[in-house]
């Protein structure tokens, strides 16, 4: 389906857990900062993932949260973090304020990465949280606020074992913008309005497009076909975040052959 697949370089509000198993090796405990916490005094290393809107690129990088001042460096800047939007009620990871994939700049989501001997080591666990959607279809652009449901399998072995799944639905009675409209209609969301991403890769603590990684996006504006159609190029970065991976941050950027584009920030946590 498929002829380019861009890789990441590296190694969203309840979780039902479905099976987990224990952390890795052992070693000096880590301490998981809760990011919103403007009382801690030493700065946390946190994970900042990227997503360039137009080239649809992703990234991570390290940088160093200052919690007092609820800011972190990057791009040669102090950049503050919003813990209100689509990170609303998890400790460890944190958003860029903004309303939109496009909006803020390149950097979306900074997460403090779940170290080596506190991942699972078996088990399959679902998260849920919230996404930021943007698709375009060459004729119309859908800028969106969705429901994220992401699995992660934790396993080595059977034909979902180190994976992520991310599925994306509507909340119900919602209207979004769609926009390249030249009369800035507005459609409205249902549960039929989907964005799905399958087979991204675990690599440690994080995950990223892989040569079994494919898209879709399907029933927008009433519509019924995958409008990321044909030979699909897809970049992904994620992280699974706090103790025992109960958090998860993620930024995709695909295309199709035939002009259909997708960009998407999602988090979660258990």
């Amino acid at each position: 389906m498929r002829t380019s697949i861009a890789f990441s370089v590296l190694s969203l509000f309840t979780v039902a857990a479905c099976g987990g198993g224990g952390g890795g090796t052992s070693g000096a405990a880590t301490v998981y900062n809760a990011l919103g916490d403007t009382t801690i005094t030493t700065p946390t290393t946190v994970q900042v993932l990227s997503l360039d809107f137009g080239t649809r690129t992703t990234q991570a990088s390290s940088g160093s949260l200052d919690h007092a001042n609820q800011t972190f460096m990057g791009n040669g800047m102090a950049i503050g973090i919003d813990t209100t939007g689509i990170t609303n009620g998890l400790d460890s990871v944190a958003g860029i304020a903004s309303g939109s994939v496009s909006a803020a700049g390149d950097i979306k989501l900074i997460a403090q990465q779940t170290a080596s001997a506190d991942l699972p080591t078996s088990g399959s666990f679902t998260y849920t949280g919230s996404s930021l959607v943007n698709i375009n279809d060459a004729a119309n652009a859908y800028d969106a606020t969705m429901v994220a449901t992401i699995s992660a399998d934790f396993s080595t072995v059977g034909a979902d074992a180190q994976t992520v799944d991310v599925d994306l639905t509507m909340p119900t009675n919602v209207t979004q913008t769609r926009t390249n409209d030249p009369n800035n209609t507005t459609f409205s969301g249902s549960m039929t309005s989907t964005v799905t991403i399958t087979d991204l890769e675990i690599n440690g603590a994080g995950f990223a497009a892989g040569a079994g990684t494919s898209v879709s996006a399907v029933g927008w504006d009433g519509g019924s076909s995958n409008l990321i159609l044909g030979n699909q190029t897809i970049d992904a970065t994620g992280v699974f975040a706090g103790d025992n991976a109960d958090e998860v941050a993620g930024v995709v950027g695909a295309s199709g052959q035939d002009g259909g584009t997708l960009n998407v920030i999602f988090s979660g946590g258990q």
